[in-house]
């Protein structure tokens, strides 16, 4: 009798669209800085946790600095659309 090894796959991790957004530092204070690796996100909008929209914001690049002094402290999220779906990613303002 030789033994048998049973081999299954329960899951593939793909990359989704929150891969492709890199938010930074978080917490922050006054600036924040989003990198993002794909050239189909347009437009991004700052939210706060009640879904009030605060800002948006244009995307002409990979990399964005934005002011957030003058926000309140407090949790805020990012929401963005593309042809790959859409993004949230939360971020804390000190």
């Amino acid at each position: 009798m030789t033994p048998t090894l049973v081999c299954k796959v329960i899951g593939v991790d793909e990359m989704g669209i929150d891969d492709l957004i890199e938010i930074f530092p978080n917490p922050t204070t006054d600036k924040l800085t989003i990198e993002i690796n794909s050239s189909y996100i347009q437009k991004i909008s700052i939210c706060n946790l009640t879904g009030k929209l605060i800002k948006t914001i244009s995307c002409n690049n990979s990399n964005l600095e934005i002011d957030v002094s003058n926000l309140s402290p407090g949790i805020y999220f990012l929401n963005g659309t593309s042809d790959q779906g859409t993004f949230r990613k939360r971020f804390v303002k000190n």
